[in-house]
């Protein structure tokens, strides 16, 4: 007697609002029919078929799934019946950008509306039954009010689908610069399991830090469009005893950054507050590291106006910081004497990022700078400059370097694609005379690709190489 085949599984409801990343049930596969696929056994024959992946524990496949983006990790669960119940028992990593398709996404002046973030998230967080490991949502993305999109968020921050949560990415409102609303109370009943934390589009209040917040695990912190206090700023880093990324993006309501912390590594800072004028008289104008005994990287972004060069004068800095081996600057005007300025306070530099805007003095140095090379040990093994024009400005510039840098490695120019030709590359070999170096082994790169759009660009912690963030992208 024949026997009759046993019928698959019907997708389960649970997976509806994802149903346009799932394939349909005639195209897929039972897990592990081939030795081609990669879950597959590693040997040939009969073994070739055995699904090994299957056979891990609930808690190590929950992990991997955790893992992968909103969709794709319930979509695991028509892949067996096996998998069916471990993404609702998985740590939830929800973001509201898996949520959108391509047929509910609507742009509306360049960003994309969460049309259907409302009943998705909704949903999932009425099923799932695991802990919380990330959520990230942009509350000026929801089709909501100002009002109804603060409330929303304080809502779903408090669903026990989040419990235990480790990384937070909230961003609450921000459109035309018009007033900011308060940070959710509910975002700090995280505090005690945070590890990676982003406030966008808030005001965080000093109330609200006075109450003595404290991340004991918090290791990357990220404010951006925040409006906050002086004092309640140096609060919430003082609160954050194992902090070792910050990175502080057109925020305002202070004027200066005071740095005493033993655990930070990476800080990145920009005070650019584009036309805000009307409600912001404060802004971010000096950087002052009093004691960061471990920090390696500082990258300042984007530096117009009162920072100027990040703060780092002689008035800006207690001390030499040591430690510091990587440092980017994107400047309005290049000018050598800041430069060199900020080098006597950071002597141990290896790596030098350098983007400017206009080329502004002529950065003529032979004679201006001999005694400072005198106590100076020029350290560097790698200089990038950005928007190289071919100018005497840049051309002086990277001549001090190339003459004086007696372990450089490499210094590349990224030249902008209008100019890059063999005969604009012959002209520039000329006059920074490269058969001049003090390296024996310095190599020297044009190129059109750059390695520093990545840092220029981010703005979220997590979206850095914190372990070199000019790794380049090209």
């Amino acid at each position: 007697m024949e026997r009759r085949r046993k019928p698959l599984p019907r997708r389960p409801a649970y997976c509806a609002p994802f149903s346009s990343g799932c394939p349909p049930a005639k195209k897929r596969k039972r897990l592990g029919t081939t030795s081609q696929e990669p879950w597959a056994g590693a040997a040939g024959g009969d073994e070739g078929g055995v699904d090994r992946i299957s056979a891990l524990p609930d808690e190590l496949l929950g992990e991997i799934i955790s893992l992968l983006p909103t969709k794709d990790g319930a979509c695991t669960q028509i892949l067996a019946s096996r998998w069916r119940h471990l993404w609702l028992s998985a740590p939830l990593n929800l973001d509201c950008r898996d949520l959108a398709t391509a047929v509910d996404l609507a742009v509306v002046k360049y960003h994309r509306v969460y049309n259907n973030a409302l009943s998705a998230v909704a949903h999932i967080f009425s099923l799932h039954q695991g802990s919380g490991r990330r959520f990230r949502v942009k509350g000026y993305r929801l089709p909501l009010a100002v009002a109804a999109t603060a409330a929303a968020l304080d809502c779903w921050l408090v669903a026990p689908a989040l419990d235990g949560l480790q990384v937070l990415e909230c961003w609450v409102y921000y459109k035309n610069c018009r007033p900011l609303g308060p940070l959710p109370a509910s975002a700090y009943r995280f505090s005690p399991t945070l590890r990676v934390a982003t406030f966008g589009g808030c005001h965080l209040p000093d109330d609200h830090i006075a109450q003595g917040l404290h991340f004991p695990n918090l290791k990357h912190l990220s404010l951006e469009y925040v409006s906050t206090s002086e004092h309640s700023l140096h609060s919430l880093i003082a609160g954050c005893p194992a902090l070792e990324c910050l990175m502080i993006y057109t925020s305002f309501g202070f004027r200066r950054l005071r740095i005493n912390s033993v655990t930070l590594t990476f800080i990145c800072v920009q005070d650019q507050v584009e036309n805000c004028k009307g409600f912001t008289p404060l802004q971010f104008e000096k950087l002052i590291i009093e004691n960061a005994p471990r920090l390696e990287k500082l990258i300042p972004l984007y530096l117009y106006r009162g920072l100027q060069v990040s703060g780092l004068r002689a008035d800006s800095l207690t001390t030499a910081v040591r430690t510091v081996k990587i440092l980017a600057v994107n400047v309005d005007i290049l000018s050598l004497d800041n430069v060199l300025d900020m080098m006597r306070f950071f002597p141990c530099l290896e790596k030098l990022h350098v983007k400017t805007w206009s080329s502004g003095e002529k950065n003529l140095w032979h004679r201006k700078h001999q005694d400072l090379l005198t106590c100076l040990d020029i350290r560097l093994r790698t200089v990038v400059l950005e928007t190289y024009l071919g100018s005497w400005s840049q051309v002086n510039f990277a001549k001090f370097f190339l003459l004086n840098a007696r372990v450089l490695e490499s210094m590349t120019f990224h030249v902008e694609a209008s100019l890059y030709d063999e005969e604009f590359l012959a002209e520039q070999r000329g006059k920074l005379q490269l058969g001049n170096k003090a390296s024996r082994d310095a190599q020297f790169h044009f190129t059109t690709a750059t390695s520093l759009e990545a840092v220029w660009e981010s703005k979220h912690l997590s979206d850095l190489n914190l372990n070199d963030p000019f790794l380049c992208r090209c």
